[in-house]
Parts: structure tokens; sequence; C-alpha cells
């Protein structure tokens, strides 16, 4: 991975049990020069219902800011609740709504002096809702989706009741067609 401070190396382990339970990943490496980590992690649960996820994940990210690169550092926190109903209209369709919360805090890594206008740092803290229908297929030497269509509708309420230091609400559509 790259970070402020150039190359890094990073580890990725993953898997899967075989009843296909838990299902986990963990990309980690580790800036000598910055002394600090990046990582991601995802787990996911599938022994109840509704699968439980939990993902968190420290990195740093550039932006192009008016001209300049700007690092900053995502802290994420996630933990989401997913109700699956397969077989909505047709054999082989699907749908999930899922709720959760989320965290992320934002700190400059790059001095911000500079910058104008400067970038809002400190913490969003949502509660999101997210709706997924789709009918795609694969056949047997596919490598991704040929026919169907996939539609997310999602909506992230950030408020300071949840601690966030912004409010706004986030409205969101995906449509894929194959």
């Amino acid at each position: 991975y790259n970070n402020e401070n150039g190359s890094q190396t990073s580890i990725y382990l993953g898997g899967l049990d075989p009843l296909r339970q838990h299902l986990y990943y963990l990309n980690f490496g580790y800036d000598f020069a910055g002394k600090k980590p990046a990582y991601t992690f995802y787990y996911a649960n599938n022994q109840f219902f509704p699968q439980i996820s939990l993902s968190l994940s420290d990195v740093s990210t550039p932006y192009n800011w008016n001209g300049k690169i700007y690092w900053e550092r995502e802290k994420q926190n996630r933990v989401s609740f997913s109700f699956f109903d397969n077989r909505v209209f047709y054999e082989y369709d699907r749908q999930a709504l899922t709720f959760g919360f989320q965290n992320i805090n934002l700190t400059n890594i790059s001095r911000i002096e500079l910058l104008a206008p400067k970038p809002n740092q400190g913490n969003l803290n949502a509660l999101f809702l997210t709706w997924n229908y789709r009918n795609t297929r694969a056949y047997p030497y596919s490598i991704s989706p040929e026919d169907g269509v996939d539609v997310s509708l999602a909506v992230e309420v950030n408020t300071p009741i949840l601690k966030s230091d912004y409010a706004f609400t986030n409205y969101s559509a995906k449509l894929k067609n194959y």
C-alpha cells in the first residue's frame, strides 16, 4: 500500500469456514517511519438471522486539494445487520435490507495551514439503512454478471445525538444493468 511516506508492505489474510457461517479478512501493514498501523478488517457472521457484519479500518488517504496533495487519516468502525430474502419475483433474484451504525474519524496528516478552504475534520457518526435488489446472473465461464439488474437505495443520517461533529443526511442510489 502507499501512504504519505511512500510504498509500504502489508499482509493479507482471509478465510471462510466450510459451512460458510464465518467470513473474515485482514489487510495489515505498519509504517515504521510514521509509527502507525494501517489495516482493514472485516468479519461476517451468518450463523444467525440477521447476518451480523463488523468492519474496522485505519488508512491514510490522499486527496487532490486545489492542486495540492492532502493526506488524511481515516479511522472507520462499522457494525451492520442484514436481512436477506431470496426469490422475490424470480428464482434467481434476491434482496437485502441492511441497517447499522458507523463511526468515521478524520484527522489530517498533511499540514492544513496552507490549504484553502480548510478540510473538515472530526467524527462522523451515523445510522444507515440500505435496500438492495438484484437479479443478476453469471454463467459457468463468467467472471462477472452477464445479465440482470442491481439496484441499491441508501440513507445515512449523521447527527450530534450520536456524538457526530456534523449534522447532515446523505441519500444515494445505484443502478447497474448487465
